[in-house]
């Protein structure tokens, strides 16, 4: 019999490889025997810190033929390979990595817990996506909540009991690389046309779609510079279809010349730079990533009362946290920055000290392996 030792981490699009980026080279150095799985694209053609690497075509939203076609791949694979661990993370892929790995009788079943679409759901479609996550949580043998906010959560959606759960150091899934984050950088080395190196910046990075509070972030945009104060908005991201933004604000994007855009950047840690507000409205997260790479880059952070964006700021201290869809306290505390630029660089200095003493990617990577350690053991 094949002698388990290979450890496989999944996710669904390969532009979401930026989840695991440097996590995958610390523990193959570890000594683990390290394989990465998505759907096909240029990331996972580039990505290089492990050569096992394995392309199973996935759909992020629901597409039952696709869905089965992508579940019998995984089940080849895993029938193959024979890992020894399976750490499963974002929607599509926990839940046909999961439950591939239960049918393979993989022995250390990891169920990353990224986020909960079915926060922002209601009737048929809530209750579907209840029962996948239940089908998830329950086929793992461990379910990994990347913030401590999305660990009660499911635990008070009865997905799973809390002795199943694990939360590494203060959050995160891989922590932030900070030598991607000088204390200091000159913006002027990004030439970036409509650009304006003197106007008052509010900005977002990540992707552009409706649950992530895009419109949020266009409508308090507009209102600022309705109110008469100098100012643009940079998004950076793609804007995809199956989440959509409204009309009104794709047309914004793309006729307002103080909307600047840029399509999705593979590493945008220099672009956080160029923001003096980073508005994070999005209506749910398991952890607020492009939060505290934000805060690395010194640029505070406004944001609403959801799951994983409220773990990462001070409020306060390094931001604001603010009622879910309260428009008008988020433009009122741009306001209150825009006014007052020395609280806002103090702001900027707490946001870097709070980054760089709880979320640098060594904690975290440290805590996984002494999980993997821990599980592996108890395996044996």
């Amino acid at each position: 019999m094949k002698k388990r030792n290979e450890v496989i981490h999944l996710v669904t699009v390969s532009k979401s490889l930026y989840l695991l980026r440097g996590q995958l080279e610390y523990l193959k150095n570890k000594g683990y025997k390290i394989s990465l799985a998505s759907s096909p694209g240029k990331e996972l053609t580039d990505f290089n810190e492990t050569s096992r690497k394995y392309t199973i075509p996935m759909e992020r939203e629901i597409s039952v033929f696709k869905d089965v076609f992508s579940l019998i791949r995984l089940l080849k694979l895993f029938l193959n390979k024979q890992p020894l661990i399976v750490n499963s993370g974002t929607p599509k892929a926990g839940l046909l990595g999961i439950l591939s790995a239960y049918l393979t009788n993989v022995p250390i079943r990891i169920y990353t817990m990224r986020g909960l679409k079915l926060q922002t759901t209601k009737g048929v479609k809530f209750y579907v996506l209840w029962l996948m996550e239940k089908l998830c949580c329950t086929l793992a043998t461990d379910v990994l909540c990347i913030s401590k906010s999305i660990q009660e959560e499911v635990i008070k959606l009865k997905l799973v009991t809390r002795d199943k759960t694990v939360v590494l150091g203060n959050g995160s899934s891989n922590g932030i690389n900070i030598s991607l984050y000088p204390e200091k950088f000159n913006t002027k080395e990004l030439v970036i046309d409509n650009y304006n190196h003197n106007l008052f910046t509010l900005g977002y990075i990540g992707r552009l779609v409706k649950d992530k509070g895009i419109d949020d972030v266009i409508q308090v945009y507009q209102s600022f510079k309705n109110l008469g104060y100098s100012c643009q908005l940079l998004l950076v991201g793609s804007i995809e279809e199956g989440d959509p933004i409204s009309k009104e604000s794709y047309d914004a994007i793309k006729e307002d010349k103080n909307i600047v855009y840029l399509p999705h950047l593979y590493n945008p840690s220099k672009y956080y730079y160029l923001i003096d507000v980073f508005l994070f409205l999005t209506a749910r997260e398991g952890f607020g990533n492009v939060s505290i790479e934000s805060q690395a880059a010194s640029t505070p952070v406004i944001a609403y009362n959801v799951t994983g964006a409220k773990d990462t700021i001070q409020n306060g201290k390094t931001g604001f946290i603010i009622d879910k869809g309260n428009v008008e306290e988020v433009l009122e505390k741009a306001i209150y920055f825009y006014n007052n630029r020395a609280i806002l660089q103090k702001y900027g200095e707490n946001s870097r000290e709070f980054v760089l003493n709880n979320f640098s990617n060594e904690v975290v990577w440290d805590e996984m392996d002494q999980f993997y350690q821990k599980r592996i053991n108890e395996v044996k």
